[in-house]
């Protein structure tokens, strides 16, 4: 073992070297770099840009490092919140901030102005996937995620190269490491990044959205709403201006009011506070014993959203075959007096989590309803639940079976259906449990179906009633969240695994 440290020409000509033994000295190459080894990754590309053909940074200390003071913080680093404090994130902290080979280079070889990576000298033909921490103690990232800004929107003309934004809300440096979840969308956005073809569609029946197109909606989207717009993803954007025109079918969909329909999008998001509930429900998940008298108005958001959630009459469990992840909503579970508000932030809780656990290039999920016994119609809700839909998340509901049809069930839909714009209401199917299982073959694999839709899989194992919930004496939120997460994500691995053919030899 030795300190000696090599320098930037001599680390490249290194890293070449071994490269050059497994492919072609003119063949093109990935590069994946976490933290420090994003320095090298700044080196890499400043020698070789022609034969980089995507740079993947993780927690990229090497960007914006001479304004975000990481040289200080890894030497002289305060130290996790109390608030982030666990065993795991303990050891990732010491690793970081005390590694003797770092605190060597650190101390007596770093200059700033050699290792930070400038964006503009990545080539216009290499693709970027860029993910931050938004707790991380080492960099800022809100001053890395505005220099990624400015860079995208510098870029709006590049013709093939593309630009991806990660941001795990609850990580710290480098626990991405230990995130299989955030492996996933790292994966997932590798899997997308491939030069766009001049025309791209969602269905047989869309129409053509070229990639100036593409450029012109997601820059008004950053321009307007900045970070939050990275939560509609180019897929989404897509489909959305590839859909028929409503005032007349045989023609696209203006691009003007594409954009429009998007901005409304997130408009909504904001007056419903979308980005802050994942907030609510990590709270309601750490806090134990929680008065139910509190005064604090984050922790009664909380406990109330807890409450709808506990239920466990919705939630997120497998894809079908086309990879669409399926809400699962069991109606006999719903309460009869609601907390309208409440039952509104599960939902946005909930679809949020389904759009994220969304495997690349599928932009919309299935709804299957247990309409057995219904509570009686909620006014209120049935309003702000189709304003959600309408307004929150056009274009998201591929498909709603509701069975079995009873006179409320009929009662609701007759009401609601004023409400729904054709393209929604063509999507709702209402039928008997016979029809409704047919149906479900159709969209899922047959073992599948759960029992209480004429099936044999066993949901109740993963979400129960809430009296049968193992951790319902210890947490204020009994409701399995975290696992519907996970379960969600391994769903869509093995989805595109089984049906992805992934070329990563670069």
């Amino acid at each position: 073992m030795t300190l000696e440290v090599l320098s930037e020409g001599e680390m490249v000509e290194d890293v070449l070297e071994a490269i050059n033994t497994q492919v072609s000295a003119d063949c093109q190459f990935r590069i994946v770099a976490h933290s420090f080894g994003t320095f090298a990754a700044a080196w890499l590309n400043r020698s070789v840009p022609q034969r980089i053909k995507e740079l993947i940074l993780l927690d990229p200390v090497s960007i914006s490092i001479s304004t975000s003071n990481v040289n200080q913080k890894f030497n002289f680093s305060y130290g996790l919140q109390k608030e982030d404090f666990c065993l795991k994130r303990l050891s990732i902290f010491i690793t970081s901030t005390t590694e003797i080979s770092i605190q060597n280079y650190f101390r007596h070889y770093f200059l700033w102005y050699n290792a930070e990576l400038f964006l503009e000298e990545i080539s216009p033909s290499t693709d970027l996937i860029i993910h931050l921490s938004k707790k991380d103690c080492i960099l800022d990232y809100h001053v890395v995620e505005e220099e990624i800004n400015r860079f995208k929107r510098l870029r709006l003309k590049s013709k093939n190269q593309r630009i991806t934004t990660l941001l795990e809300e609850n990580h710290i440096h480098g626990e991405i490491v230990f995130d299989s979840t955030s492996w996933t969308k790292i994966f997932d956005a590798v899997s997308g990044i491939e030069p766009m073809n001049e025309r791209v569609t969602v269905t047989s029946n869309d129409f053509d959205v070229s990639k100036e197109e593409l450029a012109v909606i997601r820059s008004s989207l950053v321009e307007k709403f900045a970070r939050d717009s990275e939560f509609l993803s180019d897929a989404y954007l897509l489909s959305v201006a590839s859909k028929p025109y409503s005032k007349d079918p045989t023609t696209r969909r203006p691009l003007e009011y594409t954009i429009s329909k998007l901005f409304d999008v997130m408009k909504w998001r904001q007056e419903n506070g979308a980005a802050e509930i994942p907030n609510y429900i990590e709270l309601a998940y750490k806090a134990k014993n929680l008065s139910k008298h509190t005064t604090d108005p984050l922790l009664k958001k909380a406990q109330r959203l807890a409450k709808v959630l506990n239920t466990g009459s919705m939630y997120w469990h497998g894809l079908t075959k086309q990879g669409q992840p399926i809400l699962w909503i069991r109606t006999d579970r719903k309460p009869w007096y609601p907390d309208v508000d409440a039952e509104i932030m599960a939902l946005i809780a909930l679809t949020d989590a389904g759009i994220r656990g969304m495997p690349n290039a599928i932009t919309s999920f299935v709804a299957i309803a247990d309409s057995t016994a219904p509570p009686p119609p909620n006014p209120e809700y049935m309003i702000k639940m189709m304003k959600a839909l309408v307004k929150g998340y056009p274009d998201r509901l591929g498909l709603l079976v509701s069975s079995p049809i009873s006179g409320i069930v009929q009662f609701v839909t007759n009401l609601l259906l004023p409400m729904m714009p054709g393209q929604l209401s063509s999507k709702l199917h209402l039928m008997g449990r016979e029809n409704a299982k047919e149906k479900l073959c159709d969209v899922l694999n047959e073992e599948d179906i759960p029992k209480f839709m004429g099936g044999n899989a066993d949901h109740d194992i993963y979400y129960p009633i809430q009296s049968k919930c193992s951790n319902k004496e210890n947490e204020i939120l009994t409701f399995d969240w975290y696992g519907m997460i996970n379960r969600l994500a391994s769903a869509k691995d093995t989805f595109l695994f089984a049906d992805q053919d992934i070329d990563c030899s670069g």
